[in-house]
Protein backbone atom coordinates (compact mmCIF):
# COMPACT_ATOMS: atom_id res chain seq x y z
CA UNK A 1 0.00 0.00 0.00
CA UNK A 2 1.12 3.47 -1.08
CA UNK A 3 1.45 5.85 2.39
CA UNK A 4 -0.62 8.82 1.22
CA UNK A 5 0.42 12.04 2.08
CA UNK A 6 1.18 13.38 5.34
CA UNK A 7 -1.64 16.48 5.93
CA UNK A 8 -0.73 18.34 8.84
CA UNK A 9 -3.18 17.99 11.50
CA UNK A 10 -2.69 22.02 11.53
CA UNK A 11 -3.53 22.36 7.93
CA UNK A 12 -0.65 23.91 7.11
CA UNK A 13 0.06 24.10 2.96
CA UNK A 14 0.61 21.20 1.35
CA UNK A 15 3.66 22.17 -0.41
CA UNK A 16 5.11 23.02 3.29
CA UNK A 17 7.60 20.95 5.47
CA UNK A 18 10.58 21.08 8.08
CA UNK A 19 13.84 19.98 7.58
CA UNK A 20 15.53 20.06 11.06
CA UNK A 21 18.80 21.58 10.99
CA UNK A 22 17.53 23.32 8.06
CA UNK A 23 13.78 25.04 9.14
CA UNK A 24 10.91 25.77 6.86
CA UNK A 25 11.16 24.18 3.26
CA UNK A 26 8.81 25.11 0.64
CA UNK A 27 8.15 22.17 -2.72
CA UNK A 28 6.70 25.26 -4.43
CA UNK A 29 10.00 26.71 -4.44
CA UNK A 30 9.18 29.77 -2.52
CA UNK A 31 12.52 31.22 -0.52
CA UNK A 32 11.83 30.29 3.24
CA UNK A 33 14.48 31.80 4.68
CA UNK A 34 13.46 35.19 5.95
CA UNK A 35 11.94 35.68 9.24
CA UNK A 36 8.77 34.93 9.78
CA UNK A 37 8.57 33.22 5.86
CA UNK A 38 6.49 30.41 6.79
CA UNK A 39 3.70 32.33 8.32
CA UNK A 40 1.85 32.06 4.44
CA UNK A 41 2.23 28.11 5.18
CA UNK A 42 0.08 28.58 8.01
CA UNK A 43 -3.82 28.85 8.04
CA UNK A 44 -5.55 31.19 6.93
CA UNK A 45 -6.52 31.91 10.48
CA UNK A 46 -2.58 32.37 11.68
CA UNK A 47 -1.00 33.95 8.56
CA UNK A 48 -1.29 37.62 10.12
CA UNK A 49 -1.60 38.69 6.64
CA UNK A 50 1.19 36.98 4.87
CA UNK A 51 -0.43 35.29 1.37
CA UNK A 52 0.87 32.81 -0.66
CA UNK A 53 -0.26 32.84 -4.41
CA UNK A 54 0.87 28.63 -3.85
CA UNK A 55 -1.06 28.01 -1.10
CA UNK A 56 -2.86 24.88 -1.00
CA UNK A 57 -4.79 22.32 1.06
CA UNK A 58 -5.35 19.21 1.41
CA UNK A 59 -8.75 17.78 0.12
CA UNK A 60 -10.95 15.90 2.63
CA UNK A 61 -10.26 12.62 0.52
CA UNK A 62 -6.93 13.31 1.11
CA UNK A 63 -6.70 13.56 4.85
CA UNK A 64 -9.59 10.19 4.85
CA UNK A 65 -7.43 8.00 3.32
CA UNK A 66 -4.86 9.32 5.65
CA UNK A 67 -6.72 8.15 8.69
CA UNK A 68 -8.13 5.35 6.89
CA UNK A 69 -4.04 4.34 6.77
CA UNK A 70 -3.21 5.37 9.96
CA UNK A 71 -5.70 3.26 11.46
CA UNK A 72 -4.71 0.19 9.68
CA UNK A 73 -1.11 1.03 10.87
CA UNK A 74 -2.44 0.95 14.45
CA UNK A 75 -4.16 -2.06 14.29
CA UNK A 76 -1.18 -3.63 12.64
CA UNK A 77 0.82 -2.67 15.69
CA UNK A 78 -1.40 -4.42 18.15
CA UNK A 79 -1.35 -7.78 16.32
CA UNK A 80 2.58 -7.98 16.59
CA UNK A 81 2.99 -6.48 19.93
CA UNK A 82 0.69 -9.19 21.04
CA UNK A 83 2.65 -11.71 19.91
CA UNK A 84 5.78 -10.58 21.19
CA UNK A 85 6.88 -12.09 24.31
CA UNK A 86 7.19 -9.58 27.85
CA UNK A 87 9.92 -11.47 28.98
CA UNK A 88 11.99 -11.76 25.95
CA UNK A 89 15.31 -9.55 24.63
CA UNK A 90 15.11 -10.53 21.63
CA UNK A 91 13.75 -12.93 18.39
CA UNK A 92 11.92 -13.72 15.46
CA UNK A 93 9.05 -14.81 13.79
CA UNK A 94 6.53 -14.95 11.27
CA UNK A 95 4.49 -11.75 10.92
CA UNK A 96 1.07 -12.30 12.69
CA UNK A 97 -0.29 -9.00 10.30
CA UNK A 98 1.14 -10.07 6.96
CA UNK A 99 1.98 -13.48 7.32
CA UNK A 100 4.52 -13.41 5.09
CA UNK A 101 7.34 -11.11 6.77
CA UNK A 102 9.43 -12.25 9.50
CA UNK A 103 8.92 -9.26 12.36
CA UNK A 104 12.71 -9.10 14.48
CA UNK A 105 12.80 -7.69 17.83
CA UNK A 106 15.04 -6.35 20.14
CA UNK A 107 14.61 -5.35 23.53
CA UNK A 108 16.87 -2.63 25.45
CA UNK A 109 18.65 -3.75 27.87
CA UNK A 110 19.09 0.01 29.54
CA UNK A 111 15.82 0.84 29.47
CA UNK A 112 13.45 -1.98 28.00
CA UNK A 113 12.48 -0.17 24.74
CA UNK A 114 11.42 -2.37 22.05
CA UNK A 115 12.46 -2.12 18.78
CA UNK A 116 10.43 -4.32 16.22
CA UNK A 117 9.59 -4.47 12.20
CA UNK A 118 8.61 -6.76 9.61
CA UNK A 119 10.50 -7.59 6.56
CA UNK A 120 7.62 -6.86 4.59
CA UNK A 121 7.65 -2.96 3.12
CA UNK A 122 5.31 -1.19 4.41
CA UNK A 123 4.36 -3.81 7.22
CA UNK A 124 5.08 -2.94 10.57
CA UNK A 125 7.55 -1.45 12.73
CA UNK A 126 7.72 0.17 16.10
CA UNK A 127 10.53 1.74 18.39
CA UNK A 128 8.85 2.15 21.96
Amino acid sequence: MTIPPCPRGSRHCRHYSYVRGEGPQCEAGIDMSAPAAALQCMPPEHQKGATCDWREEYTDAEREARREWLTERTARMAIVLQEIPENSNSGRMTCPACGTGTVQWVRARSNGHLHAGCSTPNCFSVMQ
